[in-house]
């Protein structure tokens, strides 16, 4: 049995700052499905990392932990770690 994969929907913050940082679709995907990490953030938000392969760590904001099986992960912001608007 297949289970369903869950959506990710982009903010139009999220893509404008992917695409001013150099990070694609497939990176916010593969650190959502496979993240090393995941924490709270003050605002109500989870916050995915990942290691990737280039060796530099990704972080993923989510509006909020998604609930039901179908709901998707809305990203509201990547960033490289270290960089300015982290």
């Amino acid at each position: 049995m297949t289970l369903p994969t869950r959506r990710i929907v982009l903010t139009g913050h999220a893509r404008r700052r992917m695409k001013s940082r150099g990070i694609t679709e497939q990176d916010v995907s593969i650190t959502l499905y496979h993240p090393n990490s995941t924490s709270r953030t003050p605002e109500p938000s989870v916050c995915y990392t990942r290691l990737m392969s280039s060796g530099r760590s990704l972080k993923v904001w989510i509006v909020e932990e998604p609930t039901g099986p179908l709901d998707p992960f809305i990203v509201k912001s990547a960033a490289w770690k270290g960089e300015a608007d982290e």
